[in-house]
C-alpha cells in the first residue's frame, strides 16, 4: 500500500488578516523534516520522510515570518502567519464576491448549447440566442427607487415639482425584466429565456407549471408568467461548445458546474440582498398539491465565505452551514 503523503491545510481569516496552517503527518517528524515559505510569500514547501508537498496558501504572507520547526516525533504542527501588505478594501470585496457559474461574460453567442444533464437532450441551440445578459440582484428596483429619493439634490430643494419620478425616471418598484426572443437572461442559479428560444414542448407560460425534458422527463425549470418566459435550472443542464470553438478546452468543471455550487451563489446572493442567514429549502410543488405537507431543509449559515487550500486538492472557497429538517405546508 502506498504511503499517504502529509496533509496541509491552509484557511485565510480576512477579519484578522493572518492565515492559519495545519500540517498533519503520517509519520513522527524527525530531523530531516523542514518546512518554508517561498521567497513571495504564496507558496509553502514541506519536507518529510523523503516527500516534498508544495502548498499554494490562499494569500500572500509575510516571505520573511518565521516557521516553527517540528519538534521531533510529533505528528503535527500549527502555524498562524500575517498576511503581506497593509488592509486594502479589496479584501472585503473578494470575501462577498459571488462566484456564480455560467455568467454573461462567460458566453460567446453562437459558439455553445445547453442540453439535458441525465439524457444530453439538446434544449437550447446555438443559434438561438444572440446576446446573454445578467441579472440585477433581487430587489434592485426598490433599491433604485430608494435612493432616487433620498439623494442630496432632492433634500436640498424643496419644491416638490418631480413629486412623480417613478414616470420619468425608466425604473421603480414595479420594474421587470420579461423574456425577450433571441436574449438569454441569466442569475446566479437559472436561465430566463423566451419559450421559442428552447427546444421544448410549447406550453404557454400563462400559469406556473414545471417545465420538464422531452425525452426523459427530468425536471428542468418552470414557467415564469411573472417574466413572461420560461426558467431553466443551471444544475440540470450541462454546456456543450462546438468543435473548434473558442470555448473548446473548458474543464468538466466549468461545462457542468455541481449542484453545490450553483445553490451556493444563489445563497449567497440572497445574504447580500435580503440580509438573511436562516434559510428553507422546498422541493417543487404543482398547483394541484393543495393541502399536502412538504419535507424541507431549514439551513442557517455561519460563514458564507472560506477561502481555504489543501494539499489533497485545491478549493478555493465553501459555505459553514447547519441543516435540520424543516416541513411547509
Amino acid at each position: 500500500m502506498p504511503p499517504i503523503n502529509p496533509l496541509i491545510y491552509a484557511e485565510l481569516l480576512s477579519n484578522i488578516r493572518q492565515i492559519s496552517i495545519l500540517a498533519f503527518l503520517d509519520t513522527p517528524s524527525d530531523s530531516s523534516t523542514k518546512a518554508e515559505l517561498s521567497a513571495d510569500g504564496t507558496l509553502l514547501a514541506l519536507r518529510h520522510a523523503e516527500q516534498d508537498i508544495l502548498l499554494t496558501l490562499p494569500g500572500q504572507v509575510v516571505s520573511d515570518s518565521k516557521l516553527r520547526e517540528f519538534p521531533l516525533g510529533s505528528l503535527e504542527l500549527s502555524w498562524r502567519l500575517p498576511l503581506a501588505g497593509d488592509f486594502q478594501r479589496a479584501d472585503v470585496d473578494i470575501t462577498q464576491t459571488i462566484e456564480a457559474p455560467w455568467s454573461a461574460k462567460d458566453m460567446v453567442p453562437g459558439e455553445q448549447l445547453f442540453e439535458c444533464r441525465r439524457c444530453s437532450t439538446t434544449i437550447v441551440e446555438p443559434d438561438r440566442i444572440n446576446e446573454w445578459r445578467d441579472l440585477p440582484s433581487e430587489g434592485w428596483a426598490e433599491m433604485m427607487d430608494f435612493w432616487h429619493c433620498h439623494k442630496p439634490s432632492d433634500h436640498a430643494d424643496h419644491n416638490h415639482e418631480n413629486e412623480n419620478l417613478a414616470s420619468t425616471k425608466g425604473y421603480g418598484a414595479n420594474t421587470k425584466f420579461n423574456a425577450q426572443p433571441r436574449i438569454g437572461f441569466m442569475d446566479h442559479s437559472t436561465f430566463l429565456l423566451a419559450e421559442t428560444d428552447c427546444t421544448l414542448p410549447p406550453g404557454g407560460n400563462e400559469i406556473k407549471r414545471t417545465i420538464k425534458c422531452e425525452v426523459c422527463l427530468a425536471t428542468i425549470g418552470t414557467s415564469d408568467p411573472q417574466n413572461e418566459g420560461i426558467r431553466l435550472f443551471k444544475w440540470s443542464l450541462r454546456m456543450r461548445t462546438l468543435e473548434g470553438s473558442q470555448l473548446s478546452n473548458l474543464s468538466d468543471k466549468f461545462l457542468e458546474p455541481s449542484m453545490a455550487r450553483i445553490i451556493s451563489a444563489q445563497f449567497l446572493g440572497i445574504m447580500n440582498s435580503s440580509c438573511v442567514s436562516r434559510l428553507n429549502i422546498l422541493p417543487l410543488k404543482n398547483p394541484t398539491d393543495y393541502g399536502i405537507e412538504w419535507q424541507g431543509l431549514s439551513i442557517w449559515i455561519f460563514n458564507p465565505s472560506i477561502r481555504y487550500t489543501t494539499s489533497y486538492f485545491y478549493h478555493r472557497r465553501l459555505m459553514r452551514i447547519s441543516e435540520t429538517p424543516g416541513i411547509h405546508l
